[in-house]
């Protein structure tokens, strides 16, 4: 499975003890340049309790490294995901008659 820049990819994280209506889990995102994206709050899912999740669009190709936790619950995530550019041949193409 490719995962491509340019396109919306979603982290989740499930908290200790699958802990609901946490305000303080911190995603970090670390950009393939070692830049830091940003420290971004994710959002509980709902109908899932203690899944928390947040939405980012990567803009380079390269090996991102996305880092969770809550700061009243302590469970650290780390995931490193690789983005690569859209293929050509895969772009979709709109038509005029």
């Amino acid at each position: 499975m490719s995962v491509y820049t340019d396109e919306t990819f979603t982290v989740y994280y499930v908290a200790l003890d699958r802990t609901s209506g946490l305000v303080d889990v911190e995603l970090r995102i670390r950009k393939p340049d070692n830049s830091v994206a940003g420290v971004f709050i994710m959002t509980e899912q709902s109908g899932m309790n203690g899944t928390y999740y947040y939405e980012y669009t990567p803009d380079l190709e390269g090996d991102y490294l996305f880092e969770a936790n809550s700061i009243s619950k302590p469970k650290k995530f780390s995931k490193a995901f690789s983005f690569v550019s859209r293929p050509l041949d895969r772009i979709p193409i709109l038509k005029f008659r």
